[in-house]
C-alpha cells in the first residue's frame, strides 16, 4: 500500500492482521522507501538495507544533502526524509493457543510489526498516500466506511501498489525525476 508519497518519496508498506491467519490490515510489517537514487528496504524481524547495503545499529547512512537513516540500536528505524521524519518502532505481538482440555500451549506464534510516529520537518510538500493525504486536514473527520473510506480519497484498494518498491497505485505522486 501507499502510505505516504511527494514528488520526491514514496513510502510502501505491507499491512499485517493482529492474529495469524487473518488480513485485517492492523499493523505495518515490511516497509519500503524510494527517493530519487535510493530504494530502502525495512522489515520488523529483520535488519533493513538501503540499495541492498545492511543498515547496521547505530550506523547513519547519508541518502544525499539532509536526508539520511539511522538503525537506533536494533529496536527502531529513524529516517530524515523529504518532508517528514519517521520513527519505525520494532514491536512483537505473541500469541499463545491452549489446548482447552489440557491448559498446555498447542501453539506458539510472534508477530513482528512497527509502530510509527510521523513528524512533518518544515519543509512545503504536496503529500498523499493512505497517511500523507491526512496531513493537510484542518478539521475533524469521521470514518464514514472499514479501512477510512469517507477520510481517504477513494477506496483503500485504489492504494495497491504491486511490489514494495512500485509507484502504481491510483494517488502516487512520486516522480523519479
Amino acid at each position: 500500500y501507499d502510505i505516504y508519497s511527494n514528488a520526491r518519496l514514496q513510502w510502501n508498506a505491507q499491512f499485517i492482521s493482529r492474529k495469524a491467519g487473518q488480513n485485517d490490515g492492523t499493523y505495518l510489517g515490511q516497509c519500503g522507501f524510494i527517493m530519487r537514487d535510493h530504494k530502502i528496504k525495512v522489515n520488523p524481524s529483520l535488519f533493513g538495507h538501503v540499495d541492498n547495503k545492511l543498515i547496521r545499529p547505530f550506523e547513519m547512512l547519508n541518502l544525499g544533502g539532509k536526508y539520511w537513516i539511522k538503525l537506533v540500536g536494533i529496536r527502531f528505524y529513524l529516517l530524515n526524509l523529504p518532508c517528514i521524519k519517521i520513527w519505525l518502532i520494532k514491536a512483537v505481538k505473541s500469541s499463545v493457543v491452549r489446548s482447552s482440555k489440557t491448559k498446555s500451549i498447542v501453539q506458539s506464534t510472534k508477530r513482528y510489526h512497527f509502530n510509527c510516529i510521523i513528524q512533518r520537518n518544515g519543509e512545503n510538500c504536496i503529500s498523499h498516500g493512505i497517511l500523507g493525504q491526512t496531513e493537510h486536514l484542518r478539521f475533524p473527520v469521521s470514518q464514514k466506511g472499514r479501512n477510512g473510506e469517507g477520510v481517504i480519497q477513494g477506496k483503500l484498494n485504489d492504494y495497491v501498489v504491486d511490489g514494495i518498491f512500485d509507484v502504481n497505485d491510483a494517488f502516487s505522486i512520486y516522480s523519479s525525476l
